[in-house]
């Protein structure tokens, strides 16, 4: 749903937000951007295999988020309820460190190393989630 809400808005506007971070709501405002061309996109039918939508860490997500401003990885966004994310336990705001033990630093790096681990029927992740670090395996549901 915000996805969507995001891609109806025009680039450069700045909206408000709510969110709800350690059991306290916060307003934050935030400019809406546009993806860099030179990031590859992760065709919708790859990104559906998995069930998760992720992001780049850009500078304000990093502070919006509380984190280390030089964070690398990408950030989980959504998950498709039923998918094998869901059922893995992941969730947004999950970082994504490795895909298949190969370090993700950026989308482009997420993006070839999930669409090389589709090959295989499963993809071992390395997720940070708060201060702690944990494998999760995601497995293509049964035809």
């Amino acid at each position: 749903m915000l996805s969507r809400m995001v891609a109806a808005t025009r680039p450069k506007t700045n909206v408000s937000i709510e969110i709800i971070r350690d059991g306290k709501e916060k307003s934050l405002q935030v400019q809406i951007g546009t993806m860099p061309q030179s990031q590859e996109a992760l065709s919708p039918e790859k990104a559906s295999v998995w069930g998760l939508t992720v992001q780049e860490i850009t500078p304000d997500l990093a502070r919006h988020l509380n984190l280390n401003p030089d964070e690398e990885g990408v950030v989980i966004s959504g998950v498709k309820p039923g998918s094998p994310a869901a059922e893995a336990g992941l969730r947004p705001g999950d970082i994504i460190k490795e895909v298949d033990r190969r370090e993700i630093k950026d989308l482009g790096d997420y993006n070839r190393a999930i669409q090389q681990s589709t090959k295989s029927g499963g993809v071992l992740l390395l997720i940070k989630r708060g201060e702690g670090t944990l494998f999760v395996v995601l497995k293509q549901a049964e035809k």
